[in-house]
């Protein structure tokens, strides 16, 4: 079943962008493994830088946290000033946050009902540097989100909100995202 509904989506997510995004889109390279279809796929994203960054201080940290498997890496996330809107593939706008000088979102905190996979993957760069070596948090670009960016990111629903309708958000939807990155700490 979820594997039918990957590749269904892999279809519409690829009609989408040749219509849809610019020439600058780009195809998520990174796979996972999902066990319980026994397959590895393409994680599904697509998405185009719509502008560069004005400033890109801010540095990706992580920090190592313990569970009963062992210690494992994970990106500490950052709080972001920033404007978004999010919408089905149809053009419905689902979700907007334009207030002027954006909203303050932690990526850390819990916020079921707005924050998601689509979110943190989208901010975070492919690595981030801890120890001296590069450990791979699997974001899009090589240095993260910064300041001034602005990126639309398509997702498949399994990344958004899967199953679980979300107020307008109706289960099983595909998600346009556009954020515009004001501030980043």
């Amino acid at each position: 079943e979820l594997a039918a509904q990957f590749e269904a989506e892999k279809i519409l997510i690829e009609n989408y962008v040749d219509t849809a995004f610019g020439s600058n889109a780009v195809e998520d390279s990174v796979t996972v493994r999902f066990e319980y279809i026994n397959k590895t796929i393409k994680r599904g994203f697509w998405y185009e830088i719509l502008s560069p960054s004005t400033n890109n201080d801010y540095v990706y940290k992580g920090q190592i946290l313990n569970s009963n498997f062992g210690p494992y890496f994970a990106p500490i996330l950052p709080k972001v000033r920033l404007q978004y809107t999010a919408k089905l593939i149809n053009g419905t706008i689902v979700q907007a946050d334009n207030v002027e000088g954006g909203t303050l979102y932690d990526l850390n905190l819990p916020n079921a009902n707005v924050i998601n996979s689509v979110w943190r993957t989208t901010f975070l760069p492919y690595f981030i540097k801890f120890n001296e070596e590069n450990q791979r948090v699997k974001g899009f670009t090589s240095i993260g989100l910064q300041e001034g960016n602005k990126i639309r990111v398509i997702a498949p629903s399994y990344w958004a909100f899967g199953k679980n309708a979300q107020n307008s958000i109706p289960a099983n939807s595909i998600l346009i995202y556009e954020f515009t990155i004001i501030d980043i700490e």
